[in-house]
């Protein structure tokens, strides 16, 4: 539980364990995040997907806030797809290229830290090799027919709040347990 004061006319402080306190505005990052989100609350969506894997997964992941600002950037920088399954595979996709690149993740305000750079290779390792087995069975998931076998590739990195599907081969129109222009029939919106 992050706590912060602020006096006035100055900048909000956060406290910070074992270091005191450092500029931060939390306003300022719901700002910035209301600034990247869409009319169809889809990069919500992806953000809590993002969130559930690292709560599924633990063995410790990043953050919240590293996931929702990986999430965002990544959203820029890809093809936008209304389907869910797509764009989540998309997005990792976009967030270990760009991992790969350069492994930081800088708050996009005050303070500007990179929420990385306490990451040991061993960390930095693990996360990345989640990552790109978690991209593995996404693209395999979207290639699957069963709808069950499907789920449970999803499953495994979502953990029980994804819904494990019917026993049942779909034809095209239908992958990955997402009905499409079905928002209601839809795993990935709940």
């Amino acid at each position: 539980m992050p706590v912060y004061y602020k006096i006035d006319g100055k900048d909000y402080q956060l406290a910070v364990k074992n270091n005191g306190w450092e500029d931060s505005d939390p306003k300022a990052m719901v700002d910035w995040y209301n600034s990247k989100k869409d009319t169809g609350g889809q990069l919500n969506r992806m953000v809590k997907f993002l969130k559930a894997w690292c709560n599924n997964i633990r063995n410790k992941m990043p953050n919240g806030l590293a996931m929702t600002i990986l999430a965002s950037k990544a959203k820029e920088r890809i093809v936008h797809n209304d389907r869910d399954d797509i764009y989540l595979k998309d997005i990792l996709k976009e967030i270990k290229r760009f991992l790969d690149i350069k492994f930081e993740c800088i708050v996009p305000v005050i303070p500007g830290d990179d929420l990385f750079q306490d990451y040991d290779d061993v960390r930095k390792s693990n996360f990345l090799e989640t990552l790109k087995n978690f991209i593995e069975d996404a693209e395999s998931a979207l290639k699957e027919k069963n709808q069950l076998r499907s789920g449970k590739l999803w499953k495994k990195h979502l953990g029980d709040r994804f819904p494990n599907g019917e026993d049942k081969d779909e034809d095209e129109k239908i992958l990955s347990g997402l009905v499409l222009g079905a928002r209601s029939s839809n795993p990935w919106s709940k």
